[in-house]
């Protein structure tokens, strides 16, 4: 279950319905052929987290430079449909990275050597209903175990690039009058920013022990575009049947990044030393209120804005009647502004993604699918 399939240009065929051992033997036979051939592609690169939209939308870039991409997949394709999104041309590897047993150690490692860039977005998310330990054990652990990989399959002779996506939940959920930057005070709160915030600090205390392990961190806002229109196509819903309600007054500040710019910082990062070893935040830059947003969506979707407010303090109540979940509404009633000041100098960062070109967008694909 460990070894490395090659190509999965052979999705189709490579479903649920075949057997593990069916699916090794197949991919054995062109492994070598997809080695061969990606010694003449610019870069190797591992991306964790491949069936994220994030993950997915990166992929397609790296393979369209002409990148060996490499992906980790937790579940084999004959027990997962996620592989069915993946694009045709990656090379895969079977690994939990809480690395359960040898023979994910093993493939990890494998994976590692020889290895340019490591994009890192695999994480227990935000709204995950488990214990600290868990998010410990993936979002802390899981990090440590993907460094240690690499570092044990090169020798300390290869330099690599650690890409890791973070959160600007780490500033806190609520910092009202204040524009924070990437010397700001910390203040995570809950066990997702927690660990995120951790596995910061795993990664920069690993970078200070080994010179060949370089990083850059990405403290990204709340990601939107294609693979992420579940939670907004429910604030869709609920504004269009006129049961949304603004959290507090509605002046909140709402940080959001398209999944596209955000894959553009991310290569920039990779292609520009200038970004070796520095922590960035990640949004479009527009300190949008909570209330602008709503009316935005209203106005694509052709209908009256909402006009009542609900408590903070009772907004999880008030989820159960909206079909959110309470975890969204934490999300809306969240209030940051973060400086992108330091991206834009160093690394050239312009936001090209609009909320209202690609929002417009993304209502429209929810009208496509949810006309009453």
């Amino acid at each position: 279950m460990g070894k490395m399939a090659n190509n999965v240009s052979q999705q189709k065929t490579l479903g649920p319905s075949l057997s593990k051992r069916g699916w090794e033997k197949r991919v054995s036979a062109k492994r070598e052929q997809a080695r061969t051939a990606s010694r003449q592609k610019s870069r190797a690169v591992l991306v964790t987290g491949a069936a994220s939209g994030i993950g997915i939308a990166l992929i397609k870039r790296l393979l369209a430079r002409g990148d060996e991409v490499r992906v980790l997949f937790r579940e084999h394709p004959s027990t997962s449909e996620k592989w069915k999104g993946i694009p045709k041309g990656v090379i895969p590897y079977i690994v939990d990275i809480r690395l359960k047993n040898e023979e994910h150690s093993k493939s990890l490692r494998e994976a590692c050597s020889g290895i340019d860039v490591i994009y890192h977005f695999a994480s227990l998310g935000r709204k995950s209903r488990t214990s600290i330990d868990d998010f410990i054990d993936i979002n802390v652990v899981g990090t440590e175990n993907l460094i240690n990989a690499f570092i044990e399959s090169n020798s300390g002779e290869r330099a690599v690039h650690f890409i890791f996506i973070s959160t600007t939940q780490v500033y806190g959920m609520r910092r009202p009058g204040v524009v924070l930057t990437e010397e700001s005070e910390t203040k995570p709160a809950g066990p997702y920013a927690e660990t995120k915030l951790m596995a910061e600090q795993v990664i920069q205390a690993f970078a200070d022990a080994h010179t060949n392990f370089l990083y850059t961190v990405f403290r990204t806002g709340t990601l939107y575009g294609d693979g992420y229109e579940g939670p907004y196509f429910k604030l869709f819903k609920a504004i269009r049947d006129q049961k949304m309600r603004y959290i507090g007054n509605g002046d909140s500040h709402l940080l959001l990044i398209h999944v596209d710019d955000a894959v553009n910082a991310m290569i920039m990062a990779a292609d520009n030393p200038k970004s070796v070893n520095k922590v960035y935040n990640l949004t479009d830059g527009v300190p949008y209120t909570q209330r602008q947003l709503f009316e935005k969506a209203a106005a694509f979707l052709g209908v009256p804005p909402p006009k009542k407010t609900v408590n903070p303090a009772i907004v999880k109540l008030f989820a159960s009647f909206s079909d959110m979940n309470p975890e969204d509404f934490d999300f809306l009633a969240s209030d940051r502004v973060v400086s992108i000041a330091k991206l834009k100098a160093e690394l050239n960062f312009k936001p090209e993604r609009t909320v209202d070109r690609d929002g417009k967008a993304m209502v429209n694909d929810f009208l496509g699918r949810f006309r009453k």
